[in-house]
């Protein structure tokens, strides 16, 4: 009988010790407690992150790309009204937008749908447009100034197109502290990633 209790005590010990925990967060997201510490988003959401490194992964809505973050420096909300997924910057001075559309934008019609877009927030200025490589991915890199109500709003980022579609991924924030911030803003934007399936 002692051996028949002892047994059970052990298989009972021995589940609750290979347990994990789910957990659901105020804005209604399942988190998944591990064992070792760790603790990552369930599956269902976009955004996978770990606590032993402060490393997050959004995944676009189409599976195709990939944004790597540090948590300590980014905050995702992938259910955004407007965009796939917006960025807040931890000192909450800089905003950053992805989106992925089945739209092609040819690189000569950039600043025309930028400034065309954004037309009843304000006039765009200084618009600089090049050509860069992120993690493999020829973007068309920009950058201008929104001026909006006697305030200067300083932009950059870039647009991805193939024949697949398209990804935007846009900064904005207040001239004054937009360059004080320039290493969040690369760590982000070089986070990018097309996903091989």
């Amino acid at each position: 009988m002692k051996k028949i209790i002892l047994i059970l005590a052990l298989i009972v010990e021995a589940n609750l010790l290979s347990a994990q925990y789910l957990l659901k967060t105020p804005d209604g997201r399942s988190v998944k407690l591990n064992t070792d510490g760790t603790w990552n988003f369930e599956s269902t959401d976009s955004v996978q992150a770990s606590a032993k490194t402060n490393q997050a992964t959004y995944t676009s809505k189409k599976k195709q790309f990939s944004i790597t973050f540090n948590t300590n420096n980014w905050d995702c909300d992938s259910n955004a009204n407007l965009w796939n997924a917006e960025f807040v910057s931890a000192n909450g001075v800089i905003k950053a937008y992805f989106n992925e559309t089945t739209a092609y934008y040819p690189k000569n019609k950039i600043e025309a749908t930028v400034t065309e877009n954004l037309k009843t927030q304000g006039k765009v200025k200084k618009y600089a447009q090049q050509t860069k490589i992120i993690n493999g991915l020829e973007v068309q890199y920009f950058k201008f100034v929104l001026e909006f109500s006697g305030f200067l709003y300083d932009y950059s980022g870039f647009i991805y197109s193939d024949k697949n579609g398209s990804i935007q991924l846009m900064f904005a924030g207040q001239s004054e502290i937009f360059n004080l911030n320039a290493e969040s803003i690369n760590e982000l934007m070089n986070g990018v990633r097309k996903i091989n399936n």
